[in-house]
């Protein structure tokens, strides 16, 4: 790879280049014809898969970075568990969405602490919270809460 003065200082190689900075989240992309810098989150790209849930439920590991739809007519129960039932690491996120008219209520496992400014309760249909482990059974409650 060398700089071509001839073309304003550019990388002067067919060949592909890709150059990241990660103090600044961007990337240097060169593909031979074009050369631009990047914001690199436009390559980060992260799909959720969905699981419907239509009982009372309880997390597991397997949930992790999903996100939870419950489907139900009235009021049902999703348990968050201790780390000894289902260990789900830290700092893992789970979106949880009321995709029915009953209102999906988070409970707590026996000592497991549901941080949250308001209630553990979604607020109306297509309400979304999210959950987020912040310690070993210690979880950050966010969203559309009653």
């Amino acid at each position: 790879m060398a700089f071509n003065p001839g073309n304003g200082g550019g990388i002067s190689t067919a060949a592909d280049v890709s150059l990241n900075n990660p103090q600044t989240n961007h990337s240097f992309v060169y593909d031979g014809n074009v050369q631009k810098w990047t914001n690199k989150s436009q390559f980060d790209t992260t799909h959720v898969n969905a699981k419907n849930i239509t009982s009372a439920y309880t997390l597991t590991i397997d949930d992790d970075g999903k996100a939870v739809e419950v489907s139900v007519t009235s009021s049902t129960n999703l348990t968050v568990p201790s780390s000894s039932v289902a260990n789900i690491p830290i700092g893992s996120v789970i979106e949880i969405v009321q995709a029915g008219v009953g209102q999906v209520i988070l409970v707590p496992a026996g000592g497991v602490t549901l941080r949250t400014a308001s209630s553990l309760t979604t607020r109306q249909q297509w309400s979304t919270i999210g959950i987020r482990k912040r310690a070993t059974d210690e979880w950050i409650v966010t969203g559309d809460l009653a």
